[in-house]
């Protein structure tokens, strides 16, 4: 999937000139996050009102009903609900983008209504089928969404087909290179003073193999097809759309798949952790790390942390590349598709992409601030690494107005106020 291309259509076959084109416009990819199974009946669905022509969900609600038999309607489902109509004018211009929320279904019921058909022109005494629907009380409402008004029956619909979609780009087996031969022993020579030649041999220092990844930045995000359909070994936990919005970004785990190592016709799998250090001589394992070029780098085992790999094994790693704040875009901005998707032409993201932006905590937030934990007792000081003022920062103290506690201390010590005696004394 890819951010709006000029003159791009909207299905875009993957390595025809249309790709290349859009690549070279500067466009930003995603891929979606799980698998799903898409149709056409649930591209736009219909609320269902009762028969009630200025029908409203209120704030907090949890519950609703669509029109029709959908029987392709699961549990588990997203939909979107948005507001297409302005019930109070006569332009459709005037609707309110504001009004669009994501909801995770958590049950879906066939129903009827057994008097449906008298709403209808002529009236006929007939039922109706219907879809009750349900979500999480985490996904409820945030405001009161106008279904119908009056000659306007359809101000709100909701949005079926919902896929979650990452930003990033998968590299299928990058080719890492060869592990070389390890450096031959150093062989040193000495000479006495009888002319005599003695040889000694120093070992191989401890080799580390480092491979470099090419592509940058390194996808960090969250296995989302895990969270929505847990493996029968993982907590069975239920993600609301609520829940997955909620999720620290801190978390987020670098998108790299095992390494495969290929030496003479067999292949292993190396697994990714964060570091070598709980692993043990005979673990394939590999850890990832950033050098200052912003690249990712694998680095392997030493014999002692990590197996060291054998001579002449080939690494190739397959990962997702595409990071940072350049994803968060704004509603509607990813407009094109590759070929295969189904379900219509047409397709964009209704929600905008990204998270909710975390007030910046300073590095040692941890660490006590002198202006909340030392009380100013004293008369003014100059010193330095003192306190002028009760809210004033600590001159000559570490980036970010915080002082060591050894020397908060001592500072209280200095400026304690003598204590009065009773009696005037």
């Amino acid at each position: 999937m890819l951010t709006t291309a000029p003159d791009a259509p909207t299905v875009i076959e993957p390595g025809s000139i249309d790709e290349r084109k859009a690549r070279a416009s500067g466009v930003l990819v995603y891929e979606t996050a799980h698998e799903a199974t898409l149709h056409d009946s649930l591209n736009e669905l219909d609320f269902y009102t009762w028969g009630d022509e200025a029908c409203c969900l209120p704030r907090g609600a949890t519950r609703a009903t669509l029109a029709g038999n959908l029987e392709a309607l699961e549990a588990g489902a997203f939909l979107v609900f948005q507001e297409v109509q302005s019930p109070t004018s006569t332009s459709d211009a005037d609707a309110d983008r504001t009004h669009r929320h994501v909801v995770r279904l958590t049950r879906v019921v066939a129903g009827e209504d057994p008097s449906g058909r008298l709403f209808e022109d002529p009236p006929v005494d007939g039922p109706v089928p219907v879809t009750h629907i349900e979500w999480d009380a985490s996904d409820a409402l945030p405001f009161a969404l106008c279904i119908s008004a009056p000659q306007k029956p359809r101000v709100s619909i909701a949005l079926g087909n919902i896929v979650l979609a990452d930003h990033g780009e998968t590299i299928h087996e990058e080719d890492l290179g060869v592990v070389p031969a390890p450096p031959a022993p150093l062989r040193i020579a000495i000479t006495s003073s009888a002319s005599a030649v003695t040889h000694r041999h120093r070992s191989s220092v401890r080799r580390v193999t480092v491979r470099l990844l090419s592509e940058i930045p390194l996808t960090h995000g969250f296995n989302f097809a895990d969270l929505l359909e847990p493996p029968p070994e993982a907590p069975q936990d239920f993600w609301s759309a609520a829940a997955l919005r909620a999720l620290d970004a801190r978390n987020a785990a670098p998108q790299l798949a095992p390494v495969i190592g290929e030496r003479e016709d067999e292949s292993d799998e190396w697994f990714v952790q964060r570091d070598l250090l709980a692993s043990d001589a005979a673990r394939r394992a590999t850890s990832r790390s950033k050098c200052a070029t912003t690249a990712a780098q694998l680095r392997f085992g030493d014999g002692t942390h990590g197996r060291i790999p054998a001579e002449h094994t080939g690494f190739k790693a397959t990962y997702r590349k595409g990071n940072g704040v350049a994803g968060n875009v704004g509603a509607g901005a990813i407009t094109h598709r590759g070929a295969g998707a189904g379900a219509g032409d047409r397709g964009n993201n209704q929600s905008p992409a990204g998270i909710r932006r975390r007030r910046r905590r300073r590095h040692r937030s941890g660490a006590p601030r002198c202006a909340a934990g030392i009380p100013h007792t004293g008369a003014r000081s100059n010193r330095r690494g003192l306190c002028r003022g009760r809210r004033a920062p600590c001159r000559g103290a570490a980036r970010g107005g915080y002082v060591p506690l050894d020397r908060q201390l001592a500072h209280g010590v200095r400026h304690r106020r003598p204590r009065r005696r009773r009696g005037g004394r």
